[in-house]
């Protein structure tokens, strides 16, 4: 099950490329693991206003077909049901030091019931390997300054706060953490 489109992790999960035939499940695995985790952060209108922009059907078949990033799904290989996805491509975060070179981790989610289980690890080798296929860059991404969780586990890949920025959703303002994590 090994192909340039499929990468077998474990003998019980798989990362595929997601295509744009696979909007619709993205798009729904985005809403429920956004939902899931920060839904509780905002007012309804402020929620869907948000996910509308950033997930509908639409949106996430844009980002599919944006040549420049890459979105991939972690799956289970015996349901083959999807677990999280991950957002991936040049750097775009408002900080004077990214350069074009630069990569990012613009989402990375995985279904919150399974966390503990080990399968952000899992898929974060995988993401990690992807931006740096090319070889040896900086990377950088973004973590809500209250996901003390995220800024962990990101920390344990070397990201290293760099900055902040607000990030909108809806007419909510949050603080955004810049984290990056220099070439090797």
């Amino acid at each position: 099950m090994t192909s340039p489109q499929v990468q077998r992790l474990t003998d019980a999960l798989y990362a595929r490329r997601a295509m744009p035939v696979d909007a619709e499940a993205v798009a729904r695995l985005a809403i429920e693991t956004f939902v899931a985790k920060f839904g509780h952060l905002y007012n309804m209108q402020d929620l869907q206003t948000y996910l509308h922009l950033a997930y509908s059907i639409d949106a996430v078949e844009r980002t599919l077909r944006d040549a420049d990033s890459e979105t991939w799904l972690l799956c289970d290989a015996v349901t083959h049901d999807n677990l999280g996805f991950a957002l991936l491509g040049k750097a775009s975060l408002p900080h004077a030091d990214i350069v074009p070179a630069d990569g990012e981790i613009k989402r990375f989610y995985v279904d919150p019931t399974r966390t503990g289980q080990g399968l952000g690890a899992q898929f974060m080798d995988f993401i990690l390997t992807r931006l740096l296929k090319d070889g040896p860059r900086t990377l950088w991404l973004g973590v809500y300054s209250d996901n003390d969780g995220a800024q962990r586990f990101y920390s344990r890949y070397g990201f290293e706060h760099a900055g902040e920025y607000i990030f909108p959703v809806g007419e909510a303002r949050d603080r955004e953490y810049i984290f990056k994590r220099v070439a090797p």
